[in-house]
C-alpha cells in the first residue's frame, strides 16, 4: 500500500459505533467520506488520506450503528483522544454495499483466473 494512505493502528467496536484511532487526525473540517478500492480489499475513505479497511465485521458495525468516531494518538497509549465523529448516511451505506460486493466478485474470479 502506499505511503500516501494512512490506515487505524486501532479499531474498538464501540456499542454505539466503530472507533478508528490514528497516529496523525483527519485534517479539521475534512471528514468527507469515500469508498476505495486498492488489490482488491475495499477501504472507507476519510477525508484525504485516511482509510479504514473494511471487512464483515467492520460493515456490519457501521451499518447497524451508522457512527463512527475518530481519534488520535500515539501507538503506545492504549487510547487516543475522540476528536470527531461521523454519521453515516444511507447514501453512503448503500455504496459501501455495493462496493463490498463488487470487490467480493473480484476476489471471488481472482482465484479462477490464476488456475486458467
Amino acid at each position: 500500500m502506499s505511503d500516501k494512505w494512512i490506515l487505524p493502528y486501532k479499531i474498538i467496536y464501540l456499542a454505539d459505533g466503530l472507533l478508528a484511532i490514528y497516529e496523525k487526525a483527519v485534517d479539521e473540517g475534512d471528514e468527507s467520506l469515500g469508498v476505495i478500492a486498492i488489490n482488491n480489499n475495499g477501504y472507507l475513505r476519510v477525508g484525504e488520506d485516511h482509510l479504514i479497511p473494511l471487512d464483515q465485521k467492520i460493515f456490519q458495525c457501521i451499518s447497524e450503528k451508522r457512527k463512527i468516531y475518530l481519534a488520535a494518538g500515539e501507538q503506545s497509549e492504549l487510547t487516543g483522544e475522540v476528536y470527531g465523529d461521523i454519521d453515516i448516511e444511507d447514501m453512503i451505506l448503500g455504496k459501501l454495499m455495493g462496493y463490498l460486493e463488487v470487490i467480493a466478485h473480484r476476489q471471488e474470479q481472482a482465484p479462477a483466473e490464476a488456475t486458467t
